[in-house]
């Protein structure tokens, strides 16, 4: 089943650990049905006390994985009263314990339910997992040559696993304007505060006024097309998304997240493989 949004610890046993779950809830039955008419005489055999015990001993070691420290203190007690319970039929032949057995039983089973609905998480669909899980997700080449955007393309990933696909073009902007303060630092330019347009102004001034420079590199043509290619993807970027977004004017649903995420990721792998910061 592929659970997706913020769900309770109960409803992940129930959906997810099925027969946990009912393997919980028959062994508090057990134990409460064993121990719901008991008296001296009749009372449960040595052999299902020791069985109660080591279910109850079990059904902690779950609790504790899942942090149910009210759910545990309830289950040690019940062990510590049906220990107690069963040497006193025993010694005495006296069946007044196990009815407060059979009650701290019952609170228990309650206690579990009842401390499974007050913890929630969020669950990842499947198709998502790998957005949230990947430090990298934009490739070597972009990791090592833009260490200042590594928190952002780690942030962009898990918002848009997250449904937070707003915050995930945020991210995504960030990472643009540390591609684009290093191409205008390869041409020199650099100012004190990040201004998209200004910048983009003065690179492509810089981009057109490569054939007039005499000490131009021979490949200067390659490289005029590659960094006027991306000087036009850096405006085009500022209009159609930046903008909008660093001002609050627009907000994106998951497939323009998605969209953007890709486009931002492809553009930024290209660009590493000439431009680093």
């Amino acid at each position: 089943m592929n659970v997706s949004g913020l769900i309770s610890y109960r409803d992940i046993m129930r959906r997810l650990y099925a027969s946990q779950f009912t393997d919980l809830e028959f062994c508090l039955g057990q134990m409460h049905q064993l121990t719901k008419d008991a008296t001296g005489d009749d009372g449960p055999s040595r052999e299902s006390v020791q069985a109660l015990i080591a279910t109850i001993d079990k059904i902690e070691q779950h609790c504790a994985e899942i942090g149910l420290t009210l759910s545990i203190k309830s289950l040690r007690e019940c062990s510590a009263l049906l220990r107690r319970a069963y040497g006193d039929a025993m010694t005495y032949g006296s069946g007044e314990g196990w009815p407060y057995v059979n009650r701290t039983v019952f609170d228990t089973g309650k206690r579990i339910t009842d401390e499974l609905e007050t913890k929630f998480c969020f669950a990842v669909s499947a198709d998502k997992v790998a957005f949230f899980d990947s430090a990298d997700a934009f490739g070597n080449d972009v990791a090592d040559g833009f260490r200042s955007a590594k928190f952002d393309i780690s942030e962009a990933g898990k918002c848009l696993a997250l449904g937070r696909n707003t915050a995930c073009v945020f991210h995504l902007m960030r990472i643009m304007e540390a591609g684009l303060t290093a191409l205008a630092k390869n041409f020199s330019i650099v100012l004190d505060r990040p201004d998209w347009h200004k910048m983009i102004d003065m690179i492509e001034a810089a981009i057109k006024a490569i054939p007039n420079d005499q000490n131009r590199p021979e490949d200067w043509r390659d490289k005029q097309t590659f960094f006027s290619q991306c000087a036009s993807y850096f405006r085009v970027t500022k209009d159609a998304w930046r903008n909008y977004t660093a001002h609050g004017h627009s907000k994106y649903d998951e497939e323009e997240a998605r969209d953007i995420y890709a486009n931002v990721r492809g553009f930024m792998q290209r660009l590493s493989k000439r431009i680093q910061e």
